[in-house]
């Protein structure tokens, strides 16, 4: 099989130039970049869009956020990286749950300085959370979160409202007498409603 011709392609700032090698089974690009430096790329890298430079575009994005708010590292700019990531990136491995479903960032929090205006510092011992697990990633829904918060506040820990009572599926059947187990059988499995699950004779 005749390996894909690249040359004279372009992959960001990278012009394929000719084809350098194989590793691991995959063709290897000798590419220019438009900084006028000359680096190797896997194929696959290049095609997924994973590698649009020699590097020097990494470079200068590090340089001018460490210039630009000298935050770059801390815990506050890690947690905003990894809420645009997983938002925004379909290579991230945890897209499918955020951005995936249709989590979005709001439009001034797609910059450090904007999250940060609104957020502030990260305070010691929390992350990132929203209140409401299907909204958005904006002001009023967003609030920095201790590691029980944030264990109470997962989807699958989620708050339902049977008799006027708001509360996860272990506290309605800690006060009803049910088991957590059977609850969430009927409801995640066998798709009932929750007031039918939360029956003791259904």
């Amino acid at each position: 099989m005749r390996p894909l011709d690249l040359t004279g392609q372009r992959f960001g700032m990278l012009v394929a130039l000719s084809l350098h090698s194989r590793e691991k089974g995959q063709a290897v690009w000798l590419c220019r970049c438009d900084c006028g430096a000359e680096s190797k790329a896997m194929l696959g890298n290049l095609r997924r869009g994973h590698t649009t430079s020699c590097g020097c575009q990494r470079a200068a994005v590090t340089a001018r956020n460490k210039t630009r708010h000298a935050m770059y590292g801390t815990p506050t700019y890690r947690s905003w990286s990894s809420m645009l990531t997983r938002c925004t990136n379909p290579a991230n491995h945890k897209f499918a749950d955020y951005g995936g479903r249709g989590i979005a960032v709001h439009e001034a929090w797609k910059s450090f300085e904007g999250f940060y205006a609104d957020m502030g510092e990260r305070p010691a011992g929390t992350t990132l959370g929203r209140k409401d697990n299907d909204g958005d990633y904006e002001p009023g829904n967003c609030r920095w979160e201790s590691a029980k918060q944030q264990g109470r506040n997962k989807r699958n820990t989620a708050s339902f409202e049977h008799d006027g009572i708001t509360a996860t599926i272990p506290e309605h059947c800690e006060r009803l007498g049910l088991s957590p187990s059977t609850v969430r059988s009927r409801i995640y499995t066998h798709g009932w409603p929750i007031e039918r699950a939360l029956k003791a004779s259904a």
